[in-house]
């Protein structure tokens, strides 16, 4: 070919095709023609040269469908040019999920960096935090794998929580238990990316966990409370990296940046209270970030509209899961994932039990875009106000649904499994994880007392859930009124009524939706 041709191809006709790039103004054809190629997703680009260099070892993108190939030196400025016009395609290209490896789901450069390989351009990973934070991240991680060696029975369900690893996660688990102690001291140096996934977690340690805690070994390992009091350190060590200045480099406008188009195609982050001119919106940390507040105009009180006292609207912006009726104070050890036990969810204790007898419930879920502030969907007195804890990666069902496809097809069927897994598992976790809730005594249109009930559920961290400081029992709250947030990630919640003719009807978008007590 003769010097200064260039083209970019698909990888379809490179069997029959094979393009050979001489000069270093190629990369600029290829940058111009990408709008063109939008819907093709392979490219390949060569230039000619001595050795292969592939964008596949270098990013550990292996089933990248954008795949780049270039010959011969792979630090010079070539490479780099071309990788950053192939990340500027995959920013803009939001109906392809920016992730092409379980490490890229967990962090980009994740593989490298648990690996100890080069990074050519640092520029787009995560930069590692502060020592005192390494340090801390580093001893809390060391404390866990302390309680697992001393204990034979821990020891014995760590070797075969990854022995008994489904097949279908197997290729995205890090094996054994040494191995997982490594990858913890990295995962928790990373901040949360975007992921553009249909049902992204949004979790780096619950993706990373997945394959262990879903089975049977791995719940009993994660139950044990010794190991439990290890990853509560361990969490709240990350979390306090996630309240701090260091973990805002997640805000940018890279495809895996949450300032980035596809980022706030879902974000809405316009709904939002923020500083558009601030380079990070005016947050002060990614845990200030992700429970942000929101501009009321956007959520304006349904019931107002209504004109009924026994009006009741959504306590947040979540997704409806379930609606259950006839709430009974206990149930069988058989029911435990398919019915809701009203003593074990308020912690055994009897008379807030009994307000609920015969009520029902709906079983809700925040997925990582929402809003994560709560608020009162009734306005009365507050009977109780109360952060209850309990456990961390907990499941009830570990089953994994076998699965057929390519390599590809099982990344994303892993992806998709990490957070399924959990709402199969609400009821459980519903009763078992760290929970703060609220009880709220209100009136009827006819002037009955009834007693509302929300919960919201930390999937994560034992101080995932936050009641505000004026939130107390004796309190009387307005409809509305912001009663706390949910903090770090991963979130759950329900509304509960006494009133046993309670009917759950739903407005446009869960954030408009109105529902009524007593309304036969």
């Amino acid at each position: 070919m003769s010097e200064g041709k260039r083209k970019c191809v698909n990888l379809q006709k490179f069997q029959e095709e094979k393009f050979a790039i001489e000069t270093q103004n190629w990369i600029d054809d290829c940058c111009k023609q990408i709008e063109s190629l939008k819907n093709q997703t392979q490219y390949i680009l060569t230039k000619q040269g001595a050795s292969t260099c592939d964008y596949r070892e270098l990013f550990d993108t292996s089933q990248d469908p954008r795949i780049l190939r270039l010959e011969g030196n792979c630090n010079g400025t070539a490479w780099k040019r071309a990788f950053k016009c192939i990340d500027e395609d995959l920013k803009s290209d939001c109906s392809t999920p920016n992730f092409v490896t379980w490490f890229d789901v967990v962090s980009r450069c994740f593989h490298q960096d648990t690996e100890g390989k080069e990074i050519l351009d640092p520029s787009f990973c995560q930069p590692k935090p502060s020592q005192k934070f390494v340090m801390n991240f580093t001893e809390t991680v060391d404390a866990l794998e302390g309680v697992v060696k001393n204990n034979p029975e821990l020891e014995k369900l760590s070797q075969e929580m990854w022995e008994t690893v489904a097949p279908e996660f197997k290729d995205f688990c890090p094996g054994n238990f040494s191995n997982l102690i490594r990858y913890l001291k990295i995962v928790m140096t990373k901040a949360p990316q975007f992921i553009s996934s249909t049902v992204p977690s949004g979790l780096p340690q619950i993706q990373m966990l997945n394959c262990y805690i879903r089975t049977e070994a791995g719940k009993k390992f994660f139950s044990n409370q010794e190991v439990n009091q290890a990853m509560i350190k361990l969490v709240n060590s990350w979390g306090a990296f996630l309240d701090s200045e260091e973990s805002l480099v997640v805000l940018n406008e890279g495809q895996f940046g949450w300032k980035g188009k596809c980022a706030q195609e879902k974000l809405k982050i316009e709904e939002y209270i923020y500083n558009k001119t601030d380079k990070y919106w005016g947050y002060k940390s990614w845990n200030e970030f992700f429970s942000r507040p929101v501009n009321l105009t956007f959520r304006p009180d349904k019931c107002k509209g209504v004109g009924r006292k026994n009006c009741m609207t959504s306590f947040g912006d979540f997704q409806k899961v379930r609606v259950k009726t006839n709430l009974s104070l206990t149930i069988s050890v058989q029911a435990k994932n398919e019915d809701y036990s009203l003593l074990q969810l308020f912690n055994n204790n009897e008379t807030l039990a009994n307000y609920f007898v015969g009520g029902s419930l709906m079983q809700t879920l925040f997925m990582p875009f929402n809003y994560h502030r709560y608020h009162a969907c009734v306005g009365g007195e507050i009977v109780f106000a109360q952060v209850i804890p309990g456990l961390l990666y907990t499941l009830h069902n570990t089953q994994v649904p076998s699965f057929q496809g390519t390599e590809r097809d099982h990344l994303h069927n892993w992806v998709q499994t990490a957070i399924h897994g959990f709402i199969d598992s609400l009821t459980y976790i519903s009763h078992h994880a760290t929970r703060a809730v609220f009880i709220i005594k209100t009136a009827d249109e006819e002037g009955n007392q009834r007693y509302v009930g929300e919960v919201a559920i930390g999937l994560q961290s034992i101080s995932s859930t936050i009641i505000n400081p004026d939130i107390k029992a004796g309190v009387v709250v307005e409809q509305g009124q912001e009663l706390g947030r949910f903090q770090y990630g991963g979130s759950s919640g329900m509304m509960i009524v006494s009133d046993p003719y309670f009917q759950w009807r739903h407005g446009a978008s869960p954030s408009e939706d109105v529902y009524l007590l007593n309304d036969k």
